[in-house]
């Protein structure tokens, strides 16, 4: 019969066919790389994509050669510091086909070509941009997770044990499961765990943990001989650049008390940058002006508590009870330049976001023009 057959037809994209047998490999693959969710759905919706993928570019007249594509399969085994042969065959172990492999980085690679054929010369980048986002992913710095493990041995009583776990404890109860049943070592702290960058983290846990929210538990995670759960007890996103990492850049005038709040107002008013603002104060007598930029610790400490409170551009008096006052502006806090990504790698990012959010929108055209069957 139809139904029994695995390789029937499941899905019918235009005149492009997806069947069973299909949607079981990707639902495999899916699997083997911890994909949350519904997978045989997933599978479905990912492999429609890839059908239209695939026929925008032959329309296109595009075809990765074999070469191509047996690079790209060198490319992704690469990112599990595997050769091609050693991942077809680790993944082979599981019932993984190499032609399935192939397919799907068959369809990147002709994307990717349609993707630059179509948008590349519409996406334009300019320094500035590149220079704000190099600045702005630095002191971003990483997001760090603070987690709870359990870890059980991969047998069927301890997946079912996880899942139920997963399902149906809270936060406190995922405390004494992890104290009761966890294989780490953690499970002294009812498997909590110090705060872990997430950068740091193994990939193939990543999108896992990235999708819990605080108080949120992921589902169960197979990993070599062990089935793991993790509980999110907390998300830092904040910048943490260590303070001798960080150079700041700013403008001084001394100036007598009395002119002090006069000469601050003029200030204000007349300089939008640290270069108006040394003209502006061109007149007074020689090293009553100075421009320098030194490493935030190394700042003079009541200029620093000033600077602290400022953004780029703002001007402000330092407080003091002496004969003088500092009027300082911000022109700006950079990091050193070791932690600012490379200018090209970033201006590769951002061509990719942009690439990224033109490539939806014409798959979502291509979506809507084409006539999509399940069966």
């Amino acid at each position: 019969m139809a139904a029994q057959n695995p390789f029937a037809p499941r899905v019918i994209v235009d005149d492009r066919v997806i069947t069973a047998h299909d949607i079981d490999q990707r639902a495999l693959f899916l699997e083997l790389f911890n994909t949350a969710g519904d997978l045989r759905t997933i599978a479905v919706e990912r492999l429609i994509d890839e059908r239209l993928q695939i026929s925008e570019a032959r329309r296109m007249g595009i075809r990765p050669s074999e070469a191509e594509i047996a690079e790209g399969v060198v490319e992704f085994a690469s990112r599990f510091d595997l050769s091609a042969e050693e991942f077809l065959s680790l993944v082979g172990q599981s019932g993984l086909e190499p032609e399935s492999i192939r397919s799907f980085v068959e369809a990147g690679l002709a994307w990717r070509q349609v993707l630059q054929q179509r948008f590349l010369g519409r996406v334009e980048v300019t320094d500035a941009e590149v220079a704000r986002a190099r600045q702005t992913t630095a002191f971003r710095g990483q997001p760090r997770v603070l987690l709870s493990e359990l870890v059980l041995p991969a047998t069927d009583d301890n997946v079912e044990l996880a899942e139920m776990i997963a399902r149906d404890s809270t936060p406190a109860e995922f405390a004494e499961s992890a104290r009761l049943f966890s294989a780490s070592d953690s499970r002294a702290q009812d498997g909590r765990l110090e705060w872990l960058a997430v950068d740091a983290l193994p990939p193939n846990l990543r999108p896992a943990i990235e999708a819990l929210s605080p108080g949120q538990i992921s589902a169960p995670i197979a990993v070599e001989g062990a089935v793991i759960l993790f509980l999110m007890r907390d998300i830092d996103r904040s910048p943490r650049l260590p303070e001798r990492s960080i150079e700041v850049e700013y403008v001084r005038a001394t100036v007598p008390s009395a002119n002090a709040e006069a000469e601050l107002a003029r200030l204000r008013a007349g300089a939008d940058a640290c270069a108006d603002f040394q003209s502006l104060t061109a007149n007074l007598p020689e090293g009553a002006v100075v421009r320098e930029t030194r490493p935030q610790p190394d700042l003079p400490a009541r200029i620093a508590l000033t600077l602290a409170r400022m953004d780029a551009r703002q001007i402000a008096a330092t407080p003091t009870t002496g004969p003088s006052v500092d009027i300082v502006m911000l022109c700006g806090r950079t990091p050193t330049a070791e932690l600012m990504p490379e200018g090209a790698a970033m201006r590769n990012r951002l061509t990719d976001r942009r690439l990224e959010a033109l490539s939806d929108g014409l798959l979502a055209e291509l979506r809507a023009m084409a006539i999509i069957e399940q069966r």
